[in-house]
């Protein structure tokens, strides 16, 4: 099941509730345009620009699975969560990611553990955004080829796979 929300909604959500929790911060929070975002030094959809390294994030939303024959269903023995990554025959972002991570920047793919909009309601209004969002650095990742490749998890664990 897809999200219920827009990429950009959580991104703003979480954006804001970053800027709450790492403020005072040394600027505005910097969204790069579409063409910057595939040029180098990007790949992101945020540079917040905190005390010392800025922190660069790639928003990305949640698709709920929840039927006993989704593909990792063993893995997990109940409902789990799965995030796209874009395949590098499509885009570069994720080389692009790599390589401010490599270049010693704080990078992370940002992702929900939850898919419906009262879900994204009550983490706003509760001040939980952060607490639950997924941080997943691409290194973690590693590099990929030009196949789909996503990551699951469930929405408790800190473990997921690729």
């Amino acid at each position: 099941m897809d999200s219920k929300f827009s990429e950009f909604s959580y991104g703003y959500a979480l954006t804001e509730a970053l800027a709450r929790q790492l403020g005072p911060l040394k600027g505005a929070p910097i969204f790069p345009s579409l063409y910057n975002e595939g040029q180098v030094g990007g790949g992101h959809d945020l540079e917040l620009p905190t005390r010392g390294t800025p922190l660069f994030l790639q928003f990305k939303v949640s698709h709920y699975l929840w039927r006993t024959n989704a593909l990792e269903w063993d893995y997990f023995g109940g409902p789990y969560y799965r995030m796209y990554l874009r395949p590098l025959r499509h885009s570069d972002q994720h080389i692009l990611l790599l390589d401010l991570e490599n270049a010693g920047k704080r990078v992370y793919y940002a992702v929900p553990r939850f898919h419906r909009v009262d879900e994204l309601n009550d983490a706003y209004q509760t001040g939980n955004v952060v607490g639950r969002s997924a941080f997943i650095r691409p290194m973690s990742i590693g590099m990929l080829d030009d196949e789909q490749h996503y990551v699951v998890f469930e929405r408790d664990s800190r473990v997921g796979y690729l």
